[in-house]
């Protein structure tokens, strides 16, 4: 696998910050047709917010976040969860992360913060809780896009209704002065999708679909990668891939992201609309749930969708 960092290629920037940007409108439209295009091109894009929205929140969510891994392990252990890939969670000594299932949930963020603060912290849960609808909100609205898109949006809500939201909270440790380290190796996510927001601390490189580059990204308050997974994939009949992307750690400060994570609580199907001559069917049904488990259970490398349930 190449290693050339492209500091020329960019990952698509989408503007999400308009009032008039509402279903019907020709801001939407366009916006709709540069969603999927930066998808099927890149498998992410960037989008970006007002400051309004977001910029209070991020201050206050990275601000929290040296007194919440500051916790010995002991206490972040209890951080589970009986489905997978939500709780606590240290592959190596330089990364690890924390998980809130259901997070726009009140009762749910609050059951988190006290696994840490058995008195209650009501700013960290606030502030989860809130940031939580932000992104869940985002989501949902390029999720919208998508359908709306491929023309499936009847499909919209009962896919949303069957969306399980995870926000992830992660911390890479400092690069040290004399080298780099690879604090998360190159992979594909497994879920649906991933919006990933981050603190001044760059270290996130999005590999290209067309040759051995990565292309850095620069983090800003208002700034959010929206990525999709094999969920995706499988769901858009290849349509959209999900991106290679990997954390290098380059400078001697801490990274943080908080990540909203979504998977499909039953079974992912290819619409009938999206199977064609030119796009014949290419995956039996998806049970995601199974899917991640099996993953989850596995020693060695990861087995790829397409041979978990491509026909």
């Amino acid at each position: 696998m190449g290693s050339i960092t492209n500091t020329d290629a960019k990952i698509p920037v989408i503007d999400f910050s308009g009032d008039d940007l509402k279903p019907g409108t020709s801001s939407w439209l366009e916006a709709c047709n540069k969603v999927c295009s930066a998808l099927e091109d890149y498998g992410c894009f960037v989008a970006t917010l007002s400051d309004a929205d977001c910029l209070e929140l991020h201050n206050t969510i990275f601000g929290s976040l040296d007194d919440l891994f500051g916790f010995a392990k002991e206490i972040k252990l209890h951080n589970t969860y009986e489905k997978p890939f939500r709780g606590y969670h240290s592959p190596n000594s330089v990364h690890e992360g924390l998980g809130i299932d259901d997070p726009t949930n009140p009762e749910a963020t609050h059951k988190f913060t006290k696994l840490f603060w058995p008195h209650g912290n009501h700013h960290f849960c606030e502030t989860a809780n809130s940031y939580a609808k932000l992104v869940t909100g985002l989501d949902q609205t390029v999720t919208r896009m998508i359908f709306e898109h491929y023309g499936v949006e009847k499909y919209c809500e009962s896919h949303i209704g069957s969306t399980d939201y995870v926000l992830r909270l992660h911390k890479y440790n400092a690069a040290d002065k004399e080298k780099t380290h690879k604090a998360l190796p190159e992979h594909t996510d497994l879920n649906l999708t991933t919006i990933i927001h981050q603190n001044h601390v760059n270290g996130l490189e999005v590999k290209t679909k067309h040759g051995d580059q990565w292309i850095g990204f620069d983090a800003s308050p208002n700034s959010f990668i929206f990525m999709t997974g094999d969920g995706f994939q499988v769901w858009s009949n290849d349509r959209i891939q999900p991106c290679l992307h990997r954390v290098t750690m380059t400078e001697n400060a801490v990274r943080y992201s908080v990540l909203l994570s979504t998977f499909h609580n039953g079974i992912i199907t290819v619409p009938e609309e999206l199977i064609d001559d030119e796009h014949p069917l290419k995956y039996k049904p998806l049970n995601h749930l199974d899917y991640l488990a099996s993953q989850l259970a596995l020693t060695t490398s990861r087995v790829c969708v397409k041979n978990f349930c491509g026909l």
